[in-house]
């Protein structure tokens, strides 16, 4: 069985961790992205790499949300880091 890890092209973006958010620069753009401290909380296991599911546990568990709740915030937050072509989102084994 596969699993679908979620995880930012390094050589696509530039960032720093400013306090509890993250300020990311498009490379190919030139634009910003601000990324508030749910996304910041998640930002290095997707620098990793990571499935959506853990993502979302990490923000239930960190923030007190349901996991239903999570996964629909990560999912949302995951659609809007695609739709900027910012994600390879790749199978793992």
């Amino acid at each position: 069985m596969s699993v679908r890890l979620v995880k930012l092209k390094a050589d696509a973006i530039e960032w720093r961790r400013l306090e509890d958010e993250i300020v990311a620069l498009d490379l190919r753009s030139s634009r910003y992205l601000a990324v508030n401290r749910t996304g910041a909380a998640i930002w290095n296991l997707m620098i990793e790499g990571a499935p959506v599911e853990r993502l979302a546990a990490e923000v239930s568990d960190q923030f007190s949300v349901s996991m239903n709740t999570a996964l629909k915030d990560v999912r949302a937050f995951v659609a809007e880091l695609s739709t900027q072509d910012l994600l390879d989102c790749s199978q793992a084994r």
